[in-house]
């Protein structure tokens, strides 16, 4: 078990997917194994190219991306280490070596629990939204280039150890969790903990070579954007955001990259960026196109369900939505995407070319109008029952 990590993450009962009770520890990886991988590498005297995935580009830029289609964690690490290369150099400019940061992914992507919906397909996804708005998008305009390597690193780590319960549980429940984070941003904060504790692992390091200011200020930007996944802040970050972007007078300083000037002056808007594009990616199934967001919203109810099930179990009051017997994520949908994602999602396109930015909205208003036709058809029944019943047929 990592030395400084003694807490085990176990539930009295764990569930994957189809529901057998499991267990899971934060341990370290068995390192053998990865340097026996970098010795075959070096073996064969294969090069950086032949470790990319050639694909990268096809698969992280792709508007109609389905997170479902992941979970080979060998070939999604691949995948996600190549988009650090292209087409923004970050291995290059950081001297970050390739296996390594490959074997760090496949370590983090192991930590995370066979849950419905807060699982490594999860991080893939997120991962794919955010690249998407920054190459896509050209966001990243707004971004240096420490900005954006921290974003990917804050990203795919942002729900490592998840428990499938929220934190309200883990403070209602007493959770060795809850106590050690003081009851603030429990999830939020043992993923970046665990995040850097990897990195600590021997093997994993792939910011080694890093200077101690330069890996102080990245692993702070990492830190903040993990914490920003936290719902509890979302409406005053929401507010703050939106006064930002509307603040016409004094629009967001572009081309910092390699602009010292720019950077000290920008910094504080970028640091809000990072925030705020981690926060979107993390709630970025619901601007996905409907044949995706559909099977999203399935998993992420399942997820409440089965903390529902052990509220009850437990003799807890059942959380709202965790109530299987009565409870549905898809009538709540009407009100999660117009009045919390929409508020983050008009602001945040402001910062995307205009096309990417139109693609996102329609898409989450043909998924709300999606889920109010089924529930008015079908009446009050959960997202597994209605989804089924759906035809397909376009709205807009």
């Amino acid at each position: 078990v990592l030395p400084a990590f003694s807490i085990k993450l176990n539930m009295a009962r764990r569930h994957s997917q189809s529901g057998e009770p499991m267990g899971h520890e934060l341990s370290a990886p068995h390192v053998d194994t990865l340097e026996e991988e970098e010795e075959d590498v070096r073996k064969n005297r294969r090069t950086t190219s032949e470790l990319v995935d050639s694909n990268v580009a096809v698969i992280l830029n792709d508007l109609d991306f389905d997170g479902r289609s992941r979970g080979n964690i060998k070939q999604d690490a691949r995948t996600l280490a190549s988009g650090f290369m292209d087409p923004h150099p970050l291995l290059e400019r950081y001297s970050i070596d390739l296996i390594v940061l490959t074997r760090w992914i496949e370590a983090i992507a192991e930590k995370y629990n066979q849950v419905p919906y807060h699982c490594w397909r999860h991080a893939f996804d997120v991962f794919q939204f955010s690249y998407m708005a920054i190459t896509v998008g050209v966001a990243h305009k707004f971004f240096n280039y420490q900005d954006i390597l921290a974003m990917f690193i804050a990203i795919i780590a942002h729900d490592v150890g998840h428990l499938g319960v929220n934190n309200n549980y883990l403070i209602q429940t007493g959770h060795q969790l809850a106590l050690t984070y003081n009851d603030k941003s429990v999830l939020e904060n043992m993923h970046a903990s665990v995040c850097f504790m990897m990195l600590g692992t021997p093997g994993l390091n792939f910011l080694a070579d890093q200077p101690k200011p330069q890996y102080a200020n990245l692993r702070e930007k990492v830190i903040d954007a993990i914490l920003a996944t936290d719902m509890a802040h979302h409406f005053e970050f929401v507010d703050r955001f939106t006064a930002r972007v509307s603040a016409q007078e004094m629009p967001f300083q572009e081309d910092t990259k390699d602009d010292r000037s720019r950077q000290k002056t920008s910094k504080g808007d970028r640091r809000m960026l990072l925030q705020a594009f981690t926060h979107m990616a993390d709630l970025g199934h619901c601007c996905r196109p409907w044949k995706v967001h559909k099977h999203m919203v399935v998993l992420l109810e399942e997820e409440f369900f089965l903390q529902g099930d052990r509220e009850k179990e437990a003799g807890l009051p059942v959380m709202p939505l965790m109530n299987r017997n009565q409870d549905s994520a898809a009538t709540a949908q009407g009100f999660f995407l117009d009045k919390m994602v929409i508020p983050l999602l008009v602001p945040y396109t402001n910062l995307l070319l205009p096309d990417l930015g139109k693609r996102l909205l329609d898409n989450i208003e043909e998924n709300k109008q999606r889920w109010a036709q089924l529930v008015e058809k079908h009446g009050k029944k959960t997202a597994a029952e209605l989804v089924p019943l759906d035809n397909n047929a376009p709205t807009i």
